[in-house]
This record gives structure tokens, sequence and C-alpha cells, in this order.
């Protein structure tokens, strides 16, 4: 990705290499569609996650976390917890 350049969205960047959801999933040799959903949300995933996702769409680590980030933009409120980190409890 271009560094002066805005990052594309995950959506964007999944469509534009031709995998919907679960054409990505299994790419990443994951079993579910529903993590590509949640990290179209903003969620981050775990680094061993993250690199398969990385190579699968043929991007690097940091162009990937870009993609994430700017899903997280688009999307404020709806942040899920990361798969390795807790919920937030009630206040």
């Amino acid at each position: 990705m271009n560094v002066n350049a805005e990052p594309m969205s995950l959506p964007a960047l999944r469509r534009l290499r031709g995998y919907t959801q679960t054409q990505l999933a299994q790419a990443a040799g994951w079993s579910h569609a529903s993590s590509i959903s949640r990290l179209e949300r903003g969620q981050r995933p775990p680094l061993g996650r993250a690199e398969r996702l990385a190579e699968a769409l043929g991007v690097t680590l940091e162009d990937l976390r870009a993609s994430i980030d700017r899903c997280k933009a688009d999307h404020p409120g709806d942040e899920p917890a990361a798969e390795n980190e807790e919920a937030p409890g009630p206040e």
C-alpha cells in the first residue's frame, strides 16, 4: 500500500482479491467466516492468525493492521473484544 494513501478497508481489500468472507477464512486456514466478519468490524486477530491472513491477502502485517484499523474507524462503537482479551465487565 502507498504510505501516503489512506489504507483500504479489509472488506474492500478482500473483494479486490476476489474473496468472499468464507473463501478468505479458508485461504487463511480458519474454520469460520465469522472470524473475518469480526475483523471487518475492527477486531485484531492474534499474531499467528494475522500472519496467515496477511499471506492469504498478499499484504504485509502492517498493511493488514492498517486495513483492520480502517474498519474500526468505519464502525465506531461496534468493537468486539479481541479473541485473546477478555471483554470488559459491567462497571
